[in-house]
């Protein structure tokens, strides 16, 4: 028994639009799916930083605010920031929090101690 050329060209083409309409859904609303994401960069979690003047460093991707300890903050547009602080010996706990257009949000910790050489 042949297959009918016909039904087999309309399931191809239904299969192919269908591809294609979730991909374009998918491509719209990635950036609500994921949600803002930060990378620190410097200094890493649990390390000891050489202070006082301490730099911050890292990437904050699909966002639309960015804070540092609850002050806003700023990336480039490749979305990099960077921020110093004035920082006293001992452990130290940073919080740096992002939201996007949609209202998700992430926070980040970060832990590391500051040692002021004599």
């Amino acid at each position: 028994m042949r297959p009918n050329p016909k039904l087999l060209i309309q399931i191809i083409s239904s299969a192919v639009i269908a591809i294609a309409l979730f991909s374009y859904i998918y491509f719209q609303f990635k950036d609500y799916l994921l949600g803002p994401v930060i990378n620190i960069s410097h200094p890493a979690t649990g390390s000891i930083v050489y202070g006082p003047e301490v730099e911050i460093r890292g990437t904050a991707l699909r966002i639309s605010s960015l804070s540092l300890n609850d002050s806003p903050i700023f990336t480039d547009t490749g979305g990099a920031f960077k921020e110093k602080l004035m920082l006293p010996s001992g452990y130290n706990i940073m919080k740096i929090e992002a939201r996007d257009r949609f209202g998700k949000q992430t926070t980040k910790l970060l832990e590391f101690t500051v040692t002021i050489p004599n």
